[in-house]
């Protein structure tokens, strides 16, 4: 299976969060009217990251050079539609989809329909639509911890807001290997043993590893 880049992933995600914003705060409700802005829009977006070993134990890099993060980073967003609507067009009549379909990238020939605004279906894929530009402003030396959040208190429980939560990993284990051969005088039982190596070690207060090696008896096969 092909792993997604986390620049994708990370485009995808935040065309997709803009778009669910502008779609539930877009929408006109009763007595207003309908958005008529058509100068282009500008936003500021922050980017706090929170990858930590403490956060996320599991392959995190332990040995190799410190994980960075990049000081600029450009992405090309693309259109999507956010199943809100109904409708091909940008002035298409205001009729909500029941039930809201699902997020989905359009592309030059999806829709495959001639009304629909970027059916271009001569190109291979649409020009992006839109770039965010991620600058690093500052790095950190410890992880980032979010502000606890002001709620009224309901018992004596102390809640250390500058600790990051643990996410336990248990230890990972291969799979048995084959039986050894069977050693042992005649007449006698013999033993065999087979092992199992650790393929993620714990971390965290996560699970122990088992035992790494078993024995049994068995009658040899060439006893001497």
């Amino acid at each position: 299976m092909e792993n997604p880049s986390p620049a994708a992933a990370l485009g995808r995600a935040l065309w997709a969060l803009l778009l669910a914003t502008l779609g539930a705060t877009g929408l006109p409700r009763g007595g207003e009217s309908v958005c008529s802005a058509r100068a282009p829009a500008k936003y500021s977006i922050t980017f706090t990251g929170k990858w930590s070993q403490t956060a996320f134990p599991k392959q995190y890099p332990m040995f190799r050079p410190p994980a960075q993060w990049s000081s600029l980073l450009a992405l090309d967003l693309y259109p999507y539609d956010a199943g809100t609507d109904s409708g091909f067009t940008f002035s298409s009549p205001n009729f909500a989809t029941i039930p809201q379909d699902t997020v989905t990238e359009i592309t030059s020939s999806s829709p495959s329909h001639p009304a629909n605004s970027f059916y271009y279906p001569r190109l291979k894929a649409l020009p992006p639509i839109a770039r965010v530009t991620l600058v690093r402003l500052r790095q950190s030396p410890r992880a980032f911890v979010p502000s606890a959040p002001v709620l009224p208190s309901r018992d004596n429980e102390i809640i250390d807001s500058a600790s990051v939560p643990e996410t336990p990993l248990d230890c990972e284990v291969s799979l048995w290997s084959s039986w050894g051969l069977c050693g042992g005088p005649c007449g006698r039982l013999g033993a065999k043993s087979r092992t199992r190596y650790v393929r993620v070690q714990p971390a965290n207060n996560g699970s122990p590893c088992p035992e790494l090696e078993e024995e049994a008896e068995c009658v040899p096969d060439n006893c001497v």
